[in-house]
């Protein structure tokens, strides 16, 4: 990501993937030096014969609007949200999500970037209510919990901040839903 730098949610992704196989993830990180990571996964002898089962089987059926500007972290978003078992719909604005939310999908929750050109995600919430769309809304955000509000916002609404695991997404959606 030259001159942009990093969504935060890489190594996230990786510690959820090695939590999920039973594995460990090790960091040892030195000033000067670098960092190394060392990840260790059980080793399995003979296949599995029990038929695959979904990863979550409260997602099935369920549809989640993702709305976030920046195309890298809207593609790892999506990435998640599809390994949970949710059907996505990624929009780049508020005013996209708008129109899809007004469409005849029926969208299931909508998982909103706090900060994004022209309308952001507490005008986005401002805006389903006005329009009285009924669609559960979180929130999410690289800034420290607090930091990012507007003036004038509470933080009433569901939120996560980035980085997070696919384990935590899965708990903030399943309990917004």
């Amino acid at each position: 990501r030259k001159e942009k730098g990093s969504v935060g949610l890489g190594l996230s992704m990786v510690s959820s993937a090695v939590e999920a196989s039973g594995g460990e993830l090790f960091v040892d990180s030195a000033k000067g030096s670098g960092t190394c990571f060392e990840i260790h996964l059980p080793a399995k002898t003979e296949p599995e014969a029990v038929a695959p089962s979904p990863l979550n089987p409260v997602a099935a059926g369920r549809l989640v609007l993702l709305v976030e500007d920046d195309s890298e972290v809207r593609e790892t978003l999506c990435e998640m949200l599809t390994l949970l078992g949710y059907g996505v719909v990624p929009v780049a604005t508020g005013i996209q999500a708008l129109d899809k939310l007004s469409s005849q999908e029926q969208f299931s929750l909508v998982l909103s970037d706090i900060v994004m050109p022209e309308m952001g995600g507490f005008e986005l919430a401002a805006n389903m209510t006005a329009a009285d769309i009924a669609v559960p809304i979180v929130l999410i955000s690289g800034y420290a919990p607090g930091e990012d509000l507007p003036e004038g916002e509470t933080p009433d609404l569901p939120r996560l901040s980035k980085p997070f695991t696919l384990g935590e997404l899965k708990v903030v959606l399943a309990s917004n839903m």
